[in-house]
């Protein structure tokens, strides 16, 4: 059995450049300050575009609802229920699928696979 093998570790922190006067230095157990290219800025990365592709699946609502629980506390989700369509919605950033309760009717065949690019 091969185990894990770590390459790439990167500290999740500020760096110089957008750490205020308050902030938590990143430091190691031994005290050493984290150099600005051995961390993954959060200020750097706020505000890049990202992209997610998911998967929509049409079910029903109690579906919908079984994988609403079966996400909780394991995912990031969202969920909404539109009282104009009468429909659950659950958008699982974790499963990387929409499940919703409209009908595919509703919406165009063409939608089956949606790219959607937003900022961090």
């Amino acid at each position: 059995m091969g185990g894990i093998k770590i390459t790439d570790v990167k500290i999740v922190g500020m760096c110089s450049k957008h750490r205020r006067e308050g902030d938590e230095i990143p430091k190691d157990i031994h005290g050493r300050v984290y150099e600005n290219n051995e961390l993954a800025c959060v200020g750097c990365h706020v505000g890049s575009p990202i992209k997610i592709e998911f998967e929509i699946i049409f079910c029903s609502e109690g579906i919908v609802k079984d994988c609403i629980k079966s996400c909780e506390g394991k995912h990031i989700q969202q969920v909404v229920y539109s009282t104009y369509h009468n429909a659950l919605t659950q958008i699982c950033f974790g499963c990387k699928k929409v499940r919703t309760s409209l009908k595919e009717k509703e919406l165009s065949s063409k939608h089956s696979k949606k790219s959607v690019e937003g900022k961090r």
